[in-house]
């Protein structure tokens, strides 16, 4: 990683062998290495887990704690346990939702929600491309009815901050 030049990189703590939960110590040291260097984690936790009792967003909010400075992107937003991920990003500024594809249907409103207050300036548009057309994820995020100054953010500005653009 140092003679790389990375942009991110992703976990899937939940498809490890053996699966892990993303606050598991085994990953401290790629969070301490990260954190240094200004490198994002994305991590990705969903229904799609293999064993539900890996996708607790709960379990997020030791690694952010533990690495204040690590942008910590959570694609999928631990549908359906979106609640708690708002949870956790309201109590760490360094968590980074994004809703994708699970923001459109039941149990992704409490993302959408938060994204129109306090998460504002956390949340990441993904469209989830090959899964929906990105065009209509497009349509149906700005559908919302997010106003102009939180739709800039959640569009372009808060990953522009994340990832350094």
């Amino acid at each position: 990683m140092n003679v790389l030049s990375i942009e991110a990189i992703n976990i899937e703590p939940g498809f490890a062998n053996p699966p892990r939960h993303p606050d598991d110590r085994f990953y401290f040291p790629v969070y301490e290495h990260l954190s240094k260097r200004k490198i994002p984690l994305t991590l990705m936790s969903s229904s799609t887990t293999p064993d539900p009792s890996f996708n607790d967003p709960a379990r997020l909010n030791l690694a952010a704690a533990n690495f204040p400075a690590l942008s910590i992107v959570v694609y999928h937003g631990y549908y359906p346990n979106t609640a708690g991920l708002v949870g956790a990003a309201f109590r760490y500024e360094n968590i980074f939702p994004v809703p994708d594809m699970y923001g459109f249907i039941v149990g992704g409103e409490p993302l959408i929600n938060a994204a129109k207050t306090f998460l504002q300036d956390q949340l990441l548009f993904g469209g989830s491309y090959p899964f929906r057309p990105i065009k209509q994820s497009m349509e149906d995020f700005i559908a919302f009815g997010f106003s102009k100054a939180i739709l800039e953010k959640l569009l372009f500005g808060d990953a522009a901050k994340v990832f350094n653009v």
